[in-house]
């Protein structure tokens, strides 16, 4: 299975880019042979994070975060980071899971 997901800049005129996406482009999405279904969800978060030209961007909406990776990673990967706060600045006093990780490592337990 092959699983296209698109993403759009917020266009200047709302009204018109979604009456030309539902009239114009979505007909044309279902007469591509063999698809199985086609599933639209809006996302309507602001950037408050990352390097577009690095491939990342942190979108935000109230407080649910979505981090967003263009070529980073080999296959699908759901992230998270439980050392930023709300604001994705460094919570203090937090211990990475990777450092907990070498730590068992050293003493001999995987």
């Amino acid at each position: 299975m092959i699983k296209l997901i698109a993403l759009y800049k917020k266009p200047d005129d709302e009204a018109a880019f979604l009456k030309h996406y539902h009239d114009v482009h979505l007909p044309l999405v279902e007469k591509v042979p063999g698809l199985a279904r086609t599933v639209i969800n809006r996302v309507t978060a602001s950037a408050m994070g990352g390097e577009p030209e690095q491939g990342w961007l942190i979108l935000a909406n109230g407080p649910v975060k979505l981090g967003l990776f263009q070529g980073m990673f080999d296959k699908n990967l759901l992230t998270f980071n439980p050392g930023w706060s709300q604001e994705a600045k460094p919570i203090e006093g937090f211990t990475d899971v990777r450092a907990i990780q070498r730590r068992l490592r050293e003493q001999g337990i995987e």
